[in-house]
């Protein structure tokens, strides 16, 4: 059962790559004006960055889960980790890179961060802060933001692989979606920032129970998906599209950030057993952005405000792609797999 589970791990690297570039895309704009007015509203779908990083919490969750599941799992100290050397090095060596590029230059960590008030050349302390995962998430590398919440909810990850594991996959999401709506009414509080942050991160914490839910083989998912008749498989891939495209309606809906997870959500189920899907994501160029999708998910934004600053606006995409490719590959090759492997090194399986 284990083995079936771990067989999937190649198309799902290959879904968090394609949810790398669609960040990326949605970063840099097409090359052309798209009217997305009128019968097109639901145009942005295909660069919808944000319920992109919902997939990548989804993707978390189930990879971790099986790390825990595992026979040769490691202890809950092993497992902290295997997860800082997963993430951190990669995140470090990105941040430094970003940094002196960006105050060389003498350019701002990037357009979108006026609305976080952090939109400024950055300093010596915005680095030492984002080193310790503290302080904005924005000052040098905006979508690093999403690694704040990981490195968060994995030091809870044990509990929340017992929540998903000893429940039915219904129950564990009900409790999960109670705690997560709490964590976005926290946010609101007038709290200290750390506390703010860490409530930011508890908001997603759904999409982690929700992702190490489905790791069982036999979980009820599975078997309703499993019963389902060809069109009714279609018709809900579609409503999971529909759900999506909510975000981008042209009116003022309830819920716009909430009802596209349920969306990516069922997306997520139907990458995970459907076969169609096996066929497509197990093609090499989508393993080859499996692969480098976290180096490139990293290195993107400050190559873009780099090349915003020089080059036009329809050259953007052309050259950020390949570029963010081609590093990212090589963080991938030089620092996240001799990083991943001295990881193991340092945690040995439990004996229990």
């Amino acid at each position: 059962m284990l083995g079936q589970a771990k067989a999937r791990i190649g198309k799902l690297d290959a879904v968090r790559g394609i949810a790398a570039v669609m960040v990326l895309v949605g970063h840099c704009g097409l090359p052309f004006d798209v009217d997305a007015r009128g019968f097109l509203f639901w145009v942005p779908i295909f660069w919808d960055g944000a319920d992109a990083v919902v997939m990548f919490f989804l993707l978390s969750g189930y990879v971790l889960a099986l790390q825990l599941d595992s026979p040769t799992r490691p202890t809950t100290t092993g497992f902290l980790i295997r997860r800082f050397m997963r993430i951190w090095p990669a995140f470090a060596v990105t941040l430094v890179l970003a940094y002196l590029v960006l105050t060389g230059l003498g350019l701002p960590a990037g357009p979108d961060t006026i609305e976080h008030g952090v939109s400024h050349v950055p300093v010596p302390d915005d680095l030492l802060q984002n080193f310790l995962m503290m302080g904005s998430p924005y000052a040098i590398d905006s979508p690093v933001w999403s690694l704040y919440v990981e490195m968060r909810l994995s030091i809870v990850f044990p509990l929340l692989f017992l929540l998903a594991s000893r429940l039915n996959i219904f129950y564990a999401t009900l409790i999960s979606v109670a705690l997560s709506v709490l964590g976005s009414r926290l946010v609101h509080w007038n709290m200290p920032e750390f506390l703010i942050s860490l409530a930011e991160a508890s908001r997603y914490l759904c999409l982690f129970v929700v992702g190490a839910a489905l790791i069982r083989p036999n979980n009820a998912v599975a078997i309703l998906y499993g019963g389902l008749f060809r069109s009714a498989k279609a018709a809900g891939l579609i409503f999971a599209l529909l759900c999506i495209v909510y975000r981008f309606i042209p009116m003022a809906l309830p819920a716009k950030n909430y009802v596209p997870w349920i969306g990516v959500t069922l997306l997520f189920i139907y990458c995970l057993y459907s076969k169609a899907a096996d066929r497509m994501l197990t093609r090499d160029s989508m393993l080859f952005f499996g692969r480098i999708s976290f180096g490139l998910y990293l290195v993107h934004y400050p190559i873009l405000q780099v090349a915003n600053s020089y080059v036009p606006k329809s050259w953007l995409l052309l050259l950020v792609l390949p570029l963010s490719a081609l590093i990212g590959w090589i963080i991938n090759t030089w620092v996240e797999k001799p990083m991943i492997r001295l990881g193991r090194k340092l945690s040995p399986p439990s004996t229990t």
